[in-house]
């Protein structure tokens, strides 16, 4: 798709140009590269959250055979099993318990930091109120976000006559409106969905054991985030509604106006797939049992989120920007965005031909931020029709 077909949809070339034009301060702090010279613990990264690194039971296998060139067989075979067993078992017991470690430092954050200031009692003084929960949460950034920007853009329309200097860049968003990180925000997300499926998993973990991975690859709804096996991910996030929604999408001339769709406007054959696609809904119970209204505020929450989250990863907010996501952070970030079209052959892709692969899903991830800035959920369901992005 070219920049004349969709003139407010941003198409990266090789030298990056077509956003080097487009003079906005999140342009130039998302553009602007890494600040955390090769550090992965930056504030924008909530690592307690992820799941350890574990090698692939393949790769696993192929080390114990090689360190052991003298068994063969059932030997081997035991060997390797044995090894991988206990692999399996520090995964999901270093996953528990930074579920239970999370809980902890959630609730002091909501106690301490999450408030909402300058509000008025039963006795009509001015107070702070704790936060109750992550989507009131996301409510009242998403409020803060929203006046901002129309603050920012009332001030570029009064000041549009001015001379204009060659430096002066539009503010989308001020800086650093929120005094909490990108990390702390993704701690509280995550950790309030994987406290509520903390004891069942616990209890089939100390059950079943070895066997947890495959109950896990059945019902993986009951695992943690910090106990997601990659084998799993396709489980979680439905390519098969993702593919419903490219079928219903498929003219270029129609692009930004889907990309405009709110929760409450777009059609309900393509509400359907794309709650799939997105996990909003369970893939276990027939779509028809969900009231439509259910499903359009469940997706309306969802984009109020990605707001909030694209603000942190545009860098506005400080502590680092998409270029400072490591790999798993990155993979999360563009699954929300509906940029992996194919999950399974994701997941698949050699060691080999990773890196280059997530190059390039960094810059999809790159320039969803920047055209969110213009659109809506819809953009959600654009994504096939705007080209390969190319590195520079």
């Amino acid at each position: 798709m070219s920049l004349a077909t969709a003139s407010r949809l941003y198409e990266l070339s090789a030298s990056g140009a077509a956003l080097r034009r487009q003079r906005t301060n999140l342009v130039n702090s998302i553009w602007h590269g890494s600040t955390s010279t090769g550090k992965t613990d930056v504030a924008i990264n909530a690592l307690s959250t992820l799941p350890i690194q574990i090698k692939p039971k393949a790769e696993l296998y192929e080390e114990i055979r090689a360190n052991n060139p003298e068994k063969s067989g059932w030997a081997l075979k035991l060997s390797q099993t044995t090894a991988y067993g206990k692999a399996v078992f520090r995964f999901y017991k270093e996953g528990v318990r930074n579920v239970w470690n999370n809980k902890r430092e959630m609730n002091q954050l909501m106690k301490s930091e999450f408030k909402i200031p300058n509000q008025v009692d039963n006795k009509g003084q001015s107070v702070h109120l704790r936060v109750p929960s992550f989507p009131k949460l996301v409510f009242e950034l998403t409020q803060a976000l929203y006046m901002n920007k129309i603050e920012n853009e009332q001030i570029r329309l009064a000041t549009k006559g001015d001379v204009v200097k060659n430096d002066k860049v539009d503010v989308v968003y001020d800086e650093q409106l929120f005094n909490i990180s990108r990390a702390q925000f993704q701690l509280i997300n995550r950790t309030s969905k994987d406290f509520i499926k903390l004891p069942a998993f616990a209890v089939i973990f100390m059950i079943f054991m070895e066997m947890t991975p495959v109950l896990c690859f059945a019902f993986p709804e009951i695992t943690p985030s910090t106990c997601v096996l990659p084998s799993i991910l396709p489980r979680l996030w439905d390519s098969k509604s993702g593919a419903k929604v490219r079928q219903l999408r498929t003219n270029e001339g129609k692009v930004e106006d889907w990309a405009l769709e709110t929760a409450y406007n777009i059609p309900y054959e393509t509400l359907v797939p794309l709650t799939g696609q997105l996990g909003l809904r369970s893939k276990y119970l027939p779509s028809a049992i969900y009231p439509e209204s259910y499903l359009r505020n469940k997706l309306h929450r969802h984009y109020n989120y990605l707001v909030v989250d694209n603000y942190y990863l545009s860098g506005l907010n400080g502590n680092g920007n998409v270029w400072d996501l490591n790999d798993e952070e990155l993979v999360q970030a563009s699954l929300e965005r509906c940029l992996i079209p194919d999950v399974a052959a994701f997941v698949k892709i050699p060691s080999e031909a990773r890196n280059a692969e997530l190059k390039k899903l960094r810059l999809k991830l790159l320039r969803a931020i920047i055209d969110m800035a213009n659109f809506n959920v819809g953009y959600l369901t654009v994504g096939h029709l705007l080209g390969e992005v190319e590195s520079s």
